[in-house]
């Protein structure tokens, strides 16, 4: 066993064992929006940094980092704060500002980190590309201009149900969710299984 102190508590975890799991096994509250615990951690929205205290003090992952014996950890400071409130940012600038009419409205973990935060939804439209919206599906709706790209429909279409249909296609800005081969959702080979609908925290995928 390895011993850990977060926020000034003092826990016991096993080896191999992340921040974020010791942290919610202990009632600790460190938000995600990439994290699904099915799935390999990709620490990709950087919504669950903590600070790690000695040292410089630097700011580390807790979904994909593993503790160490010793490793004191604090949640909350200014600056895990002003962090989280800048990946808020950054997403709800290339984000529609279209909450009220959302499917996702009141379900969105976008929305109530924003609001947690004290953020507003910007009144400007944003900078991302419009793309029409994927209608193709019997089942599902598909809205990437909703897609934070937290790529947790991906990793539960590939590594919970195997299926392999939904991947990451291009790079930067212009990053967004395909089906097989930049198909039609309908057309592709999705089953329709609705677990990419399940883990999405936004209204990017949504049940018809």
């Amino acid at each position: 066993m390895l011993s850990i102190v977060i926020d000034n508590q003092q826990f016991s975890a096993q080896r191999g064992e992340t921040i974020l799991q010791v942290a919610r096994k202990a009632g600790i509250y460190i938000p995600t929006l990439c994290h699904d615990p099915r799935v390999i951690p990709s620490g990709a929205c950087r919504m669950c940094v903590v600070e790690e205290a000695g040292g410089r003090g630097k700011l580390i992952n807790a979904c994909s980092t593993p503790v160490s014996d010793g490793m004191t950890v604090r949640t909350n400071t200014p600056r895990v704060q002003a962090a989280r409130k800048l990946v808020i940012e950054l997403l709800l600038k290339e984000h529609p500002n279209d909450c009220m009419t959302c499917e996702a409205n009141g379900d969105c973990k976008l929305q109530d980190y924003a609001y947690g935060l004290g953020l507003r939804v910007p009144l400007t439209p944003p900078n991302r590309f419009t793309e029409a919206i994927d209608e193709s599906s019997p089942a599902i709706l598909l809205d990437r201009n909703k897609c934070i790209l937290c790529a947790r429909c991906v990793r539960a279409c590939n590594e919970v149900q195997v299926h392999g249909v939904l991947n990451l296609d291009k790079r930067g800005h212009q990053t967004r969710i395909i089906a097989d081969y930049d198909q039609p959702l309908g057309e592709s080979s999705c089953t329709a299984c609705g677990e990419c609908v399940s883990v999405c925290p936004v209204g990017a995928l949504v049940k018809k």
